[in-house]
């Protein structure tokens, strides 16, 4: 990941070392996690793998924001882009609007890259915390539904609470594509309710790391 990057254009090299120097600095998250320490862990992970490593969320949400970061700069100074010339606006989806304000100058990268190390750690401690026990689901919402979707949750919490489980809505992507988490009782009873009731067309459970 990003390596070609790395061994071709000399900004992308000094924006994946100032990364992955940050993030050797900061202290492990854990008494398991002594290799974030380790000076190069950053390039090493995300040139060398395992793939196993780099997905684990603490590692791969900083070596996307900085490969995403590599890959503008690198624009910037090849190809003369200027974002202030030719962009009025700029977005990002979950990790990307770290992106978004790094290219924008709103925060610097050293901080965006410890800021998403710490909301990778959180991520992942949640999901250690509940054993296992969590999980994530897109559905795919038939047409004009999104709003009988929002309602049916209501009822579906109320029944839900009564068992001690958990299904929310974490992200609404789109009018046809929603994302659902919780425990993985609350989801799977969720998302059986949402497509016995003709509202969603079908559920693809996600890997929640």
């Amino acid at each position: 990941m990003g390596r070609d990057l790395y061994e071709t254009f000399p900004i992308a090299r000094q924006t994946i070392d100032e990364a992955d120097a940050i993030l050797s600095s900061i202290p492990p998250s854990s008494p398991s996690s002594p290799q974030h320490q380790e000076k190069g862990y950053l390039k090493r992970v995300m040139f060398e793998g395992p793939q196993e490593e780099l997905t684990r969320t603490e590692n791969a949400q900083p070596a996307i924001l900085t490969t995403s970061i590599a890959m503008l700069r690198v624009l910037e100074t090849e190809q003369g882009l200027d974002l202030k010339e030719s962009c009025r606006f700029a977005l990002g989806h979950s990790l990307g609007e770290y992106s978004a304000l790094v290219a924008t100058r709103a925060l610097s990268l050293a901080d965006a890259v410890r800021l998403v190390r710490i909301r990778g750690d959180a991520m992942a401690k949640a999901v250690t915390d509940k054993k296992g026990m969590t999980a994530m689901s897109a559905l795919v919402v038939r047409a004009s539904k999104l709003d009988d979707l929002v309602k049916a949750m209501y009822d579906i919490q109320t029944e839900l609470s009564s068992a001690g489980e958990i299904a929310e809505i974490a992200n609404i992507n789109s009018s046809f594509q929603v994302v659902i988490s919780g425990t993985v009782k609350g989801v799977d009873h969720a998302s059986k309710t949402l497509q016995f009731r003709k509202i969603a067309a079908r559920a693809v459970d996600l890997p929640v790391s």
